[in-house]
């Protein structure tokens, strides 16, 4: 009875000290989230020989930890889960083991899944990434960013980028490129090669086509003797041209303004009132700006990687006479195709065809007919249709010189002396359409006004309000503007004779 009592005794104390001993905790090694489902894998290994399952844990928004699942099985080592957050937020999790007993372990130390941040805007030439340490990850090495791209305009093949980094860097900075299509994912390792991959996230960059060529089409001089400067690109998200320019071939280039263009335009224009084409050669070259304000620095012709600088045609006067023009001009070789140079004046608004001329040569005009503001200047135009399905033309600078009309003032008229000849009295002017106005006033010898002319086809009959005038010698004084602008005057006696 003795040793059956001891035996019993040592029994149930024996129950005692094994009811007592609670596994160790597991060990988490990673956490990883997959790629396609964006669910939280948990790994760890197994510190208690008579552990038979192991419980999961997940901690809340108000940090207690709720039981997630069971696991059984000794060497069941890792666990999925079926409804995790982790493409939106960071998780922290634990697992506890428990034996055949009902013993569990205290739990493991906690893991938090990597949470990758991105900042991006459209237009943002950048992609800012921020994540948080992994301390707990075992014998952590650094980290390593997995990028894949691709482009959405020609639908090309993926590019996969990869990018090591340290395992104490919380941020990253990845360059991305315009109507491309990014996902990015972070991967913590070590030297046990496990691979803890953060959340994956996806963007679109900002759809912009790049130009490929900034063609200056036309550097044209007004009638003011401003250069207007018209660029085009292929690009329709082209925003501005910056335009630069240089009095000198190969001197120091100017930003002098920026050709803006018009929505659902690919071509702007800038109108330089800065300058004196009559007397200097000026030199252009533009850079393109997108509209998230990215410059480009294009070949000046499509379909080539030319870049060059683009002048004005320029017309010199050699010699200028009120019967010739002698005259000089350059080339102008910035056209996509052929093109034809021709000579041309303007006459008092008028023009006159003169002939083809060929570029960096002289020549002269005739103007020993012509009357009034003479204007000389040249233009070039492509000869037909160009490889972007334009016809381009474009005008030097003007060479003016203003000649006065003729006059010829009658000394005498004889109104109203019944021959019926030479009854009204008129100026005769040669180049009467160079005139814009006319004033002449008719005086009695006594300084008094008696008529006035306002039309150079106007006329005095020897009238006074209706009344004859007297016979006797009468004043006038003529006032005329001519040309661009310049004026005139004469003045003499009048004889009335009845």
């Amino acid at each position: 009875m003795k040793m059956r009592a001891l035996f019993l005794l040592c029994t149930i104390l024996f129950c005692e000290v094994v009811q007592g001993q609670d596994p160790d905790p597991p060990t988490i090694t990673h956490l990883s989230i997959d790629s396609l489902s964006q669910q939280v894998e948990i790994y760890w290994y197994n510190n208690s020989p008579a552990a038979i399952g192991y419980v999961i844990y997940f901690q809340d928004a108000a940090g207690l930890w709720i039981p997630l699942d069971t696991v059984n099985g000794q060497q069941n080592l890792s666990y999925k889960t079926q409804g995790s957050n982790s493409q939106f937020q960071k998780e922290t999790y634990s697992v506890v083991a428990f034996d055949a007993l009902g013993n569990s372990s205290s739990r493991s130390e906690a893991h938090s899944t990597l949470y990758l941040k991105y900042i991006y805007t459209l237009c943002d030439s950048i992609c800012e990434l921020k994540w948080d340490l992994y301390p707990e990850m075992l014998n952590q090495v650094g980290f390593k960013l997995v990028v894949h791209q691709k482009n959405l305009i020609d639908s090309g093949t993926e590019i996969v980028d990869e990018v090591l980094l340290s395992y104490l860097d919380t941020m990253y900075n990845y360059p991305v490129d315009y109507s491309s299509k990014y996902s990015f994912t972070l991967q913590a390792y070590n030297t046990l090669d496990s691979v803890s991959r953060s959340n994956r996230f996806a963007i679109t960059t900002t759809q912009v086509i790049p130009p490929t060529y900034a063609y200056i089409n036309k550097v044209s001089v007004d009638k003011d003797n401003e250069i207007e400067l018209s660029v085009l690109s292929d690009s329709y998200f082209v925003d501005y041209f910056e335009v630069y320019r240089s009095s000198f071939d190969g001197g120091f280039f100017m930003y002098i303004g920026d050709a803006d263009v018009l929505e659902n335009e690919k071509s702007g224009v800038l109108l330089d009132d800065m300058v004196l084409p009559d007397q200097n050669i000026y030199h252009y070259k533009v850079k393109a700006f997108d509209i998230c304000g990215k410059p480009y620095i294009l070949p000046s012709f499509p379909y080539t990687n030319k870049q060059f600088d683009v002048h004005q045609l320029k017309l010199n006067a050699l010699s200028l006479q009120s019967s010739e023009m002698q005259l000089s001009w350059i080339d102008y070789p910035f056209f996509l195709g052929e093109e034809s140079y021709i000579l041309w004046l303007d006459v008092n608004g008028d023009l006159e065809q003169i002939r083809p001329i060929t570029p960096n040569s002289y020549g002269s005009i005739d103007i020993s007919d012509k009357v009034g503001l003479i204007c000389a200047f040249a233009t070039v135009h492509e000869q037909q249709e160009n490889a972007l399905g334009m016809q381009d033309t474009i005008h030097s600078n003007r060479i003016c010189l203003t000649k006065e009309p003729t006059m010829f003032f009658p000394s005498a008229f004889t109104p109203s002396n019944g021959d019926m000849k030479n009854n009204t009295w008129r100026p005769l002017i040669i180049g009467l359409e160079a005139i814009s106005s006319f004033n002449l006033k008719v005086y009695n010898r006594w300084g008094i006004k008696i008529h006035e002319i306002t039309s150079p086809s106007g006329f005095w009959d020897g009238y006074q309000n209706g009344k004859v005038s007297d016979s006797g010698v009468y004043n006038f004084y003529l006032e005329f503007t001519f040309g661009s602008g310049e004026k005139g005057s004469r003045k003499g006696t009048i004889i009335l004779i009845r």
